[in-house]
């Protein structure tokens, strides 16, 4: 669900025409300011923020802003830091040899 909702916000609410580098932040506030319309436990909810804001990785900081997001610490941290960065490459080379991916 993290890796659904961790862009949510990308240009701001309401909308703004560039990405606001704090998008990670906001959508996790907006997911906590409601959480008691969802039907998860505030644990999960909780976690899904934590997935959500450290999703920028080492992009962590920005000379545009004062904010400092939080950098991916836990192994599923790490893996939707990966997931949305190789969803972002425009080309990846994966070789195939029989069924072992190199």
């Amino acid at each position: 669900m993290a890796i659904i909702m961790h862009d949510g916000l990308k240009k701001g609410n309401p909308e703004e025409e560039y990405t606001r580098f704090d998008h990670p932040l906001l959508v996790s506030k907006l997911i906590m300011e409601n959480a008691k319309n969802l039907k998860m436990d505030i644990d999960n909810i909780r976690k899904m923020c934590s997935l959500i804001e450290s999703h920028m990785g080492k992009w962590n900081t920005s000379k545009y802003s004062n904010i400092e997001l939080p950098v991916p610490t836990t192994e599923l941290q790490r893996y939707v830091h990966r997931a949305d960065y190789l969803a972002s490459r425009n080309y990846l080379n994966v070789s195939f040899d029989k069924l072992n991916i190199k």
